[in-house]
């Protein structure tokens, strides 16, 4: 890590700068958001679910109509823009009625599911393509820690319990976002693109690139492999504390020390790995790999269930921690990389939008799924989820195909390497 922020330019300083700033604020929203509407606004537990859900149907739309926006409109502008609602959007929660809360958090989670797909395009536009996969890492890397940070300082706020330190912790957070989105509206032009931004000059092509990512097969297939490969987001905040509930709840304690070795590994292996990844080719193998071993992880609910004792039990759960971290680290650098080499540059923001649906998707499904397959007492689910895994793993190289810039069948054995050094 000694080389990465010694040679950025000033514009990606001010973009992770601004990433995790974002992150900071939406860390405390994410502690408190739901205890104060419903604990000090009063709103009911089923309005408050109702709304989450509709908040979740919003960002799956605003994802690829905010990406559009940044094609036409510019990404910096579009991603100040989206921010800076989100900081007003979080300053009237302070004075805000319950139903207008309500309402506040589908903006909230509209704007912040827009600024994830004008967050790659920026990246992609700002960012040498050579770096941008180890840069996505860093921020990353970044961005998480700060969001720790964030849930931290609402943990603070949740333990006294006061309706002015929850007003409080609002204001706090918009003048977070309101600083972020000052850092992206004054962010210089890197020297190489110019004084404007390089959307600029493909203004006139970009209402037909965004209509070829919603005619682009193969674009469009990546993206429903990644929905389901994504379904691994919800293994452990899900999947795993219901089935300790269900089939060992003397381990219940456990599901904290697994989600601790699981965020570990991420933040050890997450840049390392990603700097053995450029190219399509790289790309490819690092997905099937990683998918692989998401899908080793599914497995490991059904071994666990055949051992007997805690120890045993504990020691196939601790696998599956790092089975999936490992699993992330190579598919997040994969996909970084492939999305990147499918979509034109003109159409950065459409199609990072379309691609990061897949997360929205997965959001409503590995809920309820994981739920269901915690409660029952059959492998056969398990294994049929493993085998989807698989079969994303089969199905990346011949959907990314040959045509992006090299080929999908060389070797891969720098990746590997890497994660093995980093272990």
């Amino acid at each position: 890590m000694r080389t990465w922020g010694r040679d950025w330019h000033p514009v990606e300083r001010r973009l992770v700068l601004s990433f995790s700033i974002l992150s900071l604020g939406t860390g405390m929203s994410m502690s408190v958001l739901a205890v104060y509407i419903v604990g000090q606004l009063h709103a009911s537990t089923v309005a408050y679910g109702v709304t989450m859900s509709v908040a979740a149907l919003c960002g799956m739309i605003a994802g690829p109509v905010a990406g559009r926006l940044a094609d036409r409109a510019g990404t910096r502008r579009t991603y100040a823009t989206l921010v800076w609602t989100m900081a007003v959007a979080t300053a009237l929660l302070a004075v805000a009625t319950e139903w207008m809360a309500l309402v506040l958090v589908c903006l909230l989670f509209s704007c912040g599911r827009g600024s994830a797909a004008v967050l790659g395009a920026l990246v992609g536009r700002e960012v040498p393509a050579d770096r941008r996969v180890q840069y996505r890492a860093v921020v990353k890397t970044f961005t998480n820690l700060m969001m720790f940070v964030g849930l931290g300082l609402g943990a603070i706020v949740l333990s006294f319990d006061s309706r002015p330190l929850f007003q409080a912790s609002f204001v706090v957070e918009a003048l977070t976002l309101g600083t972020a989105g000052a850092l992206m509206a004054n962010l210089p032009s890197r020297a190489a693109a110019g004084p404007q931004d390089p959307v600029a000059s493909a203004a006139e092509s970009a209402p037909a690139a965004a209509r070829r990512a919603h005619r682009d097969v193969r674009f469009l297939m990546l993206s429903a492999i990644n929905a389901f490969i994504l379904l691994y987001s919800a293994m452990l905040t899900v999947a795993l504390p219901l089935w300790i509930v269900a089939q060992a709840p003397t381990l219940l304690w456990f599901v904290s020390v697994v989600v601790a070795v699981n965020l570990a590994a991420v933040l050890l292996l997450q840049i390392p790995v990603s700097k053995r990844v450029s190219g399509a080719s790289s790309a490819v193998h690092a997905g099937r790999r990683g998918a692989l071993l998401l899908g080793a992880g599914v497995l490991m609910f059904p071994i666990a269930e055949a051992m007997h004792g805690e120890r045993p039990k504990a020691g196939v759960l601790i696998a599956l921690g790092l089975l999936i971290a490992v699993g992330e680290v190579l598919y997040s650098a994969s996909s970084w990389e492939l999305v990147y080499a499918l979509a034109p540059k003109e159409a950065l923001g459409e199609y990072q939008g379309i691609y990061n649906m897949g997360l929205d998707v997965s959001m409503l499904v590995a809920p309820s799924l994981f739920a269901w397959l915690a409660g029952g007492q059959h492998t056969g689910p398990w294994l049929a989820v493993s085998a989807g895994f698989a079969a994303c793993a089969l199905l990346l190289g011949p959907v990314v195909g040959r045509s992006v810039g090299d080929s999908p069948g060389t070797s891969a054995g720098p990746v590997s390497e890497s994660v093995e050094s980093a272990l």
